[in-house]
């Protein structure tokens, strides 16, 4: 339905996390106390479907963003499927100084699909 709250994780370079915002405590079931400072996939490991990590970092580095739907796990090992637009973040010079992550949990709509078929 694309209206939940928008949980919001900004990392440096070394996608160590910078901010990770209410909504993202909130997402995932950690608090920022316990995350900044620690890699975005330390904290937020995808459960792989589709497009893997790699692939999706190879079209992060060419162009500067990246979108799409991924599983990843809560705290608690629950799998939580997400709408990311992850974006790089550069300085006053042109130089990458990070990334910034919008990201929306995806809920299923049970209307969407129409009667189930058979």
């Amino acid at each position: 339905s694309g209206d939940g709250p928008e949980a919001v994780v900004i990392t440096d370079t070394a996608l160590c996390i910078q901010s990770f915002n209410d909504a993202a405590e909130v997402l995932w079931g950690w608090r920022a106390d316990d995350v900044v400072g620690r890699t975005v996939t330390d904290v937020l490991p995808w459960a792989r479907e589709g497009q893997t990590l790699d692939e999706a970092r190879a079209v992060f580095q060419r162009s500067g963003r990246w979108r799409g739907e991924v599983v990843q796990r809560r705290r608690d090992g629950t799998p939580v499927r997400v709408h990311a637009v992850v974006t790089l973040l550069r300085g006053e010079g042109g130089d990458p100084v990070g990334t910034v992550s919008v990201v929306r949990e995806v809920r299923e709509d049970p209307d969407r699909d129409g009667p189930p078929s058979g």
